[in-house]
């Protein structure tokens, strides 16, 4: 992960409760196609579009990238979703 394809990254910091180890640990686990969407939505706040546009494939593919991502996060971290 590099800094300038994150821009609006913050400062990483350390998780403070178990949940957000755990969050974290999964989001590690995930491929990097799937990890690096998943942070350019949640983490550096970028659109449906704007992830389209960067990584060159369509809206629907972001749509259902993401929601694979967050399955397989809930099937490590089942806690995260709470």
């Amino acid at each position: 992960m590099s800094a300038h394809r994150y821009p609006a990254r913050r400062r990483a910091q350390r998780p403070k409760t178990e949940k957000q180890q755990e969050l974290v640990q999964a989001v590690l686990q995930l491929p990097t196609n799937l990890r690096d969407l998943f942070l350019l939505h949640r983490i550096a706040g970028r659109s449906y579009e704007q992830i389209s546009e960067q990584l060159g494939v369509g809206r629907d593919a972001v749509e259902s990238r993401l929601a694979e991502a967050l399955v397989r996060i809930m099937r490590v971290a089942p806690s995260a979703g709470h």
